[in-house]
Formats: C-alpha cells, sequence, structure tokens
C-alpha cells in the first residue's frame, strides 16, 4: 500500500487522547515527509508541494512539512544549498521519534509497512 492508495473519503476519525489530533490520510502524508527527511534524496522544492504530477499530492506533503516542523521533529538545515546539505534534518527529538517510528512499523529488512500507519503516534 502506498500513500496514494489512500483517498480523503478513506480517513477515519482523529485519534483521542493527548497526542496530537492527527487524521490517518495526513499522518501518512507525515510519515512519508518523515521518511524523505531520512532518505536524503528530496529537494527543498518537493518539501515545498512542488512534486511532479501524477504524484503524491503536493499540498499535503507541504502542509505534512509544516506540521512536522511545528511539532519540532524536524527542522529546515541552514546550509542547504541546491545539490548541497540536505534541506530538511531531524531536530533531536524527530532522530529519537524516527527510532520509533522504525521499531514500530519497519520490517527485519528496514522497510516501513505503510499499512501499520495506525500504529504511530505523534508526539
Amino acid at each position: 500500500m502506498s500513500p496514494n492508495d489512500l483517498k480523503e473519503g478513506d480517513e477515519p476519525a482523529v485519534t483521542q487522547g493527548e497526542e496530537r489530533k492527527v487524521g490517518e490520510l495526513q499522518k501518512l502524508f507525515m510519515l512519508v515527509v518523515f521518511h524523505e527527511v531520512a532518505s536524503g534524496e528530496k529537494t527543498l522544492d518537493w518539501f515545498e508541494g512542488h512534486v511532479p504530477s501524477g504524484g503524491i499530492d503536493g499540498p499535503a506533503v507541504k502542509d505534512a512539512t509544516a506540521a512536522l516542523v511545528e511539532m519540532a521533529l524536524i527542522e529546515k538545515a541552514e546550509q542547504y544549498r541546491k545539490g548541497g546539505v540536505r534541506p530538511y534534518r531531524f531536530t533531536e527529538r524527530g532522530r529519537a521519534f524516527y527510532q520509533e517510528v522504525l521499531a514500530t512499523i519497519a520490517d527485519e529488512n528496514g522497510y516501513l509497512d505503510w499499512r501499520r500507519v495506525g500504529e504511530i503516534r505523534f508526539p
């Protein structure tokens, strides 16, 4: 299952409790962005929502990036230059949370099982 397999109507009610109230579809986009910060392969334009047509939803990527910055899980790299340093990086809090994500939804080879997105609880 990929992020494009979920449609807006598939989004269940928001989670309850002290955790951040994030719907499943929004959570999926946040995990995609979070994972791309780890991979370091996406450009600043991608994080700002300028994605190729037919790909993942650009505005959702932009919103997910902003939400992760607001949660202090990622931050814009100070020395970003096109073709240089990654545009976003984990904060210390984000690095620790990413390890929790991997422990929760990654298989023994490190591949994320996107079907298990509901098991992630954003701080």
